[in-house]
């Protein structure tokens, strides 16, 4: 390799490592979260030719990244479950890189302790727990059963739903109280967007037939 090659590397391996710190001291990930998601990301990134507004961050040979203040600022923007409409106000491309490469890493945990804390929801182990085991069931529902969805696309609105329902089955009343939920918390749009009555119609079937 010549020495730009090199630097260029160099510059890389820096960049995936302060991404990966800034992401850890979010409390959403773990190292190994965040350190898959991140070489993905990147990844993502950099095939979808998406630059720092402002001269990026890694330079070398290779086309400058989005500076790590600025993902993060994303990352933070969209698990808000706010859209860029209601002043999420982030960057688009690297919002949709993001999504991808969650879903590509099947990154969930993370964005499930973000959304049980929305949910003002301590995010145990367990409740976390539950909450993924409901984030997989609704994505595969979205996916196989809801024509025209591109589930990977609402990840941030799965996380959330997924998380009332977990809180919602631990306080141990019914799941129809989601919809509820929801509503005192800011995301009654979540209910509808998802089609979740229908969703918690199919959940509660599968429960009484086991």
């Amino acid at each position: 390799k010549t020495n730009a090659e090199r630097g260029a590397d160099k510059d890389m391996a820096n960049y995936v490592e302060r991404l990966t710190k800034a992401l850890m001291e979010t409390g959403d990930f773990s190292e190994e979260e965040a350190r898959a998601f991140v070489e993905e990301l990147v990844r993502e990134l950099m095939g979808r030719g998406v630059e720092g507004e402002d001269g990026g961050d890694a330079g070398g040979t290779r086309a400058s990244l989005p500076k790590v203040e600025t993902v993060v600022g994303v990352w933070n923007s969209i698990t808000s479950g706010k859209s860029n409409v209601e002043g999420g106000r982030y960057n688009m491309s690297i919002a949709e890189a993001i999504r991808w490469a969650l879903a590509a890493t099947r990154t969930w945990r993370p964005l499930i302790r973000r959304a049980l804390r929305l949910l003002k929801a301590e995010p145990s182990d367990d409740l976390v727990g539950l909450g993924i085991k409901y984030f997989e069931e609704l994505y595969e529902y979205l996916k196989e059963e809801v024509g025209g969805v591109e589930p990977w696309r609402y990840i941030s609105s799965i996380a959330i739903a997924a998380a009332a329902l977990a809180k919602v089955e631990k306080l141990g009343v019914p799941l129809n109280f989601v919809k509820f939920e929801l509503r005192v918390s800011g995301f009654e749009k979540v209910y509808e967007a998802l089609r979740l009555e229908k969703f918690i119609s199919k959940v509660k079937v599968s429960k009484a037939q086991n």
